[in-house]
């Protein structure tokens, strides 16, 4: 204090450390619904079309500073896009967006025409009657009925079909009734391993063995329906809540997964369900259900058609 009774502050200020963003999401692509870029691990992705933030409408994981994004189904109809986007990293986002990559997404219904390529190039174009059962289509063009366990009874009914071939592969495709409160008729299954899934209701399909950062699509057959597609994770495994469409024919159908092995081929696996009227709640259903089965005859009419030929999307 100065003799005029006046004082002076003093005041002790510490600078703070602006927080260093995070670089620049690079090496981004857009293949068909999926798009993959890389940036600095343990991130959060933001995702913007055209400058509007559609993050919520794709599926998105991450492989060592790899993101994959998967268009969700039904969010995109077709339309053009411009696509860029940016990481956020200890709450700090990167100070610019990744350069745009164009393209047209589309998960509607998916394109049931399109062609899955083996590693060599070859295509298949048969394309056979819709059958009904539980099946592997190996990437040498083959088909093997599948090795089914199932569980039934209770709350956590399912079924799996697992590769008869190499029996200590990890070539799964599992079936089960989606975990959420709008189920009112969950996925049973029947004490001899009958998968029904009712109208309206919301399944899950999983499973493991593709290549890690690929994706793996799930389709309806008969008529092709496409359930929707998500990115396979670093241990191979992946997993997908679908819908059951309200207007589906019931009866016998086959729910088909598919998707690329670490060795660049393609693999199928599918599975036999029933698809019946929903009635509001578990066992409301009366009388016998359809059980899925394949004639010996078209088996092996199938069999030959695909012998040595490639692999497309097919119905089985």
């Amino acid at each position: 204090t100065n003799s005029a009774g006046t004082g002076t502050a003093s005041s002790q200020s510490s600078a703070v450390t602006p927080a260093i963003p995070p670089n620049t999401p690079t090496s981004v692509s857009l293949s068909g619904n999926t798009l993959t870029l890389t940036a600095a691990s343990g991130g959060t992705i933001k995702i913007l079309n055209n400058g509007v933030d559609v993050t919520s409408k794709f599926t998105i994981v991450e492989n060592s500073g790899t993101y994959t994004a998967v268009a969700k189904a039904g969010e995109f109809n077709g339309e053009s896009v411009s696509l860029t986007a940016t990481v956020t990293v200890g709450g700090v986002e990167s100070a610019a967006s990744s350069p745009a990559v164009t393209g047209t997404l589309d998960t509607t219904n998916g394109d049931p025409e399109s062609i899955l390529k083996k590693s060599d190039g070859s295509t298949m174009e048969v394309d056979p009657e819709a059958v009904t059962g539980d099946f592997m289509l190996n990437e040498d063009g083959s088909l093997e009925q599948g090795k089914k366990i199932y569980e039934s009874g209770g709350s956590a009914d399912y079924i799996e079909i697992q590769d008869p071939s190499t029996p200590d592969s990890d070539i799964k495709l599992r079936l089960e009734s989606a975990s959420t409160a709008s189920n009112t008729d969950p996925a049973e299954v029947s004490d001899i391993g009958v998968m029904t899934f009712y109208l309206a209701n919301t399944g899950n399909a999983s499973g493991s063995g593709f290549a890690p950062g690929s994706t793996a699509e799930v389709w309806l057959f008969s008529d092709p329906i496409y359930l929707g597609e998500t990115p396979v994770l670093a241990d191979g495994t992946w997993s997908l809540e679908f819908d059951v469409p309200d207007d589906l024919a019931t009866g016998n159908h086959t729910i088909q997964a598919q998707g690329t092995l670490p060795n660049g081929k393609a693999k199928a696996a599918s599975a036999g369900v029933v698809v019946s009227q929903a009635t509001g709640g578990p066992g409301g259903v009366g009388g016998a259900l359809p059980v899925p089965t394949l004639p010996m005859g078209l088996l092996m009419l199938v069999a030959v058609l695909l012998g040595g030929l490639g692999l497309r999307r097919l119905r089985i």
